[in-house]
């Protein structure tokens, strides 16, 4: 499809055709715009334009009318690229964009993490691409996949730098069942989505161990805490985790069940061994990348950072949960 035509519709292109990939692509494909879908698996790509249904998740639902699968990528500018790839590949994809001259108005990064090999976030990965874009803008907040693809209520921050943010999410994402609250902390947005996987992970042992409600609750509201800490020493602001992009989705990371992280913990508390429990998720757990991300980095110690401190020699270090619980409980009194 020509440049021309592209632009007869807003066009957004989708890079990543996972399940969350998939659901923010079928979402704005409500707003009548046309949205294009490419994913680095070109089997899964042909089985999307074959059968219009992804052929592992959400099996019973169809694929918008207004989604064109992209099995090639060429030279063109979208209204929005959306990255919805492991964020471990974030890199990759923003040197194959400027490899392809495939530019945008606004670049929306709707993955979570940290870099492991720069220890970068999201705006700092994709500022090659930023030089001539009228936005960055950094999507988070408490959104299972599969809810967002059945069209359940769900709302979301949109953490951004940049101009003509407010107007294109207004009329072109933003919906009755898919609300889009915008902040100007886009920092904030990203550290909380990268940190609270690792504190999920963290309350999936403690509830794998059966160490009940109190210990969990407490787990969330102190990790929170460390989460604050971590973003304001990056030049973030408080308030932004008491949000959507912070509280809110670190307590449906780290309580359902649907959750990878939280799966994770509760599996290493089964199996009181780190490998056996990734092989027995079988899926990519951003909170474990993180956690090499933020172990090699060497900012999180166990004076400032206890929680996510423990949760690390856990997760890469091979500590046995009973005794990084017993380093947490054995802590002096101090001001909450």
């Amino acid at each position: 499809m020509s440049l021309d035509e592209h632009k007869k519709n807003v066009s957004f292109l989708i890079i990543g055709g996972g399940a969350w990939g998939l659901s923010l692509a079928n979402t704005v494909s409500n707003t009548n715009s046309k949205v294009f879908l490419w994913d680095g698996d070109r089997k899964l790509l042909d089985s999307l334009k074959k059968n219009r249904r992804h052929p592992f998740f959400c099996t019973d639902i169809e694929i918008h009318e207004n989604i064109e699968i992209v099995i090639e990528l060429i030279e063109c500018k979208y209204d929005a690229i959306f990255f919805v790839t492991p964020f471990q590949a974030l890199e990759a994809v923003v040197q194959l964009m400027l490899d392809k001259r495939i530019t945008a108005d606004h670049y929306v990064c709707a993955s979570k993490g940290i870099d492991i090999n720069n220890l970068q976030l999201a705006h700092e990965i994709m500022k090659p691409l930023l030089l001539k874009a009228a936005s960055f803008v950094q999507l988070s907040g408490p959104s299972f996949a599969y809810e967002v693809m059945q069209g359940l209520p769900t709302a979301v921050t949109v953490g951004y730098k940049g101009r003509n943010v407010t107007k294109f999410f207004k009329n072109y994402v933003h919906q009755s069942n898919f609300r889009t609250y915008l902040t100007e902390d886009y920092i904030g947005v990203e550290i909380g989505g990268a940190l609270k996987n690792v504190i999920a992970i963290g309350v999936g042992i403690a509830d794998g161990l059966e160490l009940g409600a109190n210990a969990r609750v407490a787990l969330i509201v102190r990790g929170l805490k460390e989460i604050r800490t971590f973003g304001l020493s990056r030049g973030a602001e408080s308030t932004t985790f008491s949000g959507l992009s912070g509280l809110g989705d670190l307590v449906l990371t780290a309580t359902d069940n649907q959750s990878r992280n939280r799966q994770l913990g509760l599996k290493i508390a089964e199996f009181n061994n780190v490998h056996k429990a990734l092989e027995s998720v079988g899926k990519l757990v951003e909170g474990y990348k993180t956690s090499q991300a933020l172990d090699r980095s060497k900012e999180i110690n166990s004076e400032n950072y206890p929680i996510m401190h423990e949760i690390i020699e856990i997760v890469l270090h091979s500590r046995k949960p009973a005794e990084a619980l017993a380093r947490l409980l054995s802590r002096e009194l101090r001001p909450e």
